[in-house]
């Protein structure tokens, strides 16, 4: 049973951690950001990757979004966004999508993708932490799977704040927080690789599958997309 005064403490980190955030922001932030063209970085993510082309978007496979008010607001939050599509032999496709930040803060972090897919209608279930060894770092994953009518799709995302790849919603606060005590608001990179399932493929093959790309992701990059995509190594 969660105790009062743990809920207390919760709470006060969560106060604490936005006023130091905000205070960042307040005295002089601005000379401890990154710039944000870095986040041009992402856009020299390989179009070949392995086994692995980038090949235009099909528009049946293009999930018509809902933009609410909230939706619109987190998506001007970006610096910029990467959303590719790529096939392998067996016309296998994964989608990819990936998006910057020059400057994060506690209230103006990157949205939970989970959260993103239940507001546009999807049931996320199956939520949980996938390992993949990219060779110079074991990288933690989240993985979920979404469903809405008869669309199925397996996610896996991660995240960079700073120079951290945090693995839970509270890890992500805690790296924010730990920037923001030296006055630096932290850059950061969000990126989710998705895959629509047909009836017959299980949770665990479609998370193989991601897994082999994400890996196949991490030697087809430059070097110095490395630190940019995946923090320390």
């Amino acid at each position: 049973m969660i105790k009062r005064r743990e809920i207390l403490a919760a709470g006060l980190f969560a106060t604490t951690a936005a006023a130091v955030s905000g205070a960042a922001a307040f005295i002089g932030a601005n000379k401890r950001e990154m710039p944000a063209k870095r986040g041009q970085l992402l856009e020299r993510i390989p179009l070949a990757i392995n086994h692995w082309q980038f090949e235009p978007s099909r528009e049946d496979m293009i999930d018509p979004v809902v933009v609410d008010g909230a939706f619109a607001e987190a998506l001007r939050r970006y610096d910029l966004i990467v959303a590719r599509d790529y096939v392998d032999a067996v016309r296998q496709r994964i989608m990819l999508n990936a998006c910057y930040m020059h400057a994060i803060q506690q209230e103006t972090r990157f949205h939970q993708p989970e959260s993103c897919y239940s507001t546009q209608g999807f049931q996320v279930q199956s939520l949980e932490p996938q390992v993949v060894d990219l060779g110079f770092k074991q990288l933690t994953l989240t993985r979920f799977l979404a469903t809405r009518q008869e669309r199925r799709e397996v996610a896996c995302y991660w995240m960079r704040i700073g120079k951290s790849t945090p693995e839970t919603a509270r890890d992500v606060r805690m790296a924010i927080f730990r920037n923001s005590l030296g006055m630096a608001l932290p850059d950061g990179v969000m990126v989710r690789t998705s895959i629509i399932c047909p009836p017959e493929m299980e949770i665990g093959q479609a998370s193989a599958i991601i897994a082999d790309f994400v890996v196949n992701l991490s030697a087809a990059s430059a070097l110095e997309l490395r630190p940019f995509l995946w923090g320390d190594t």
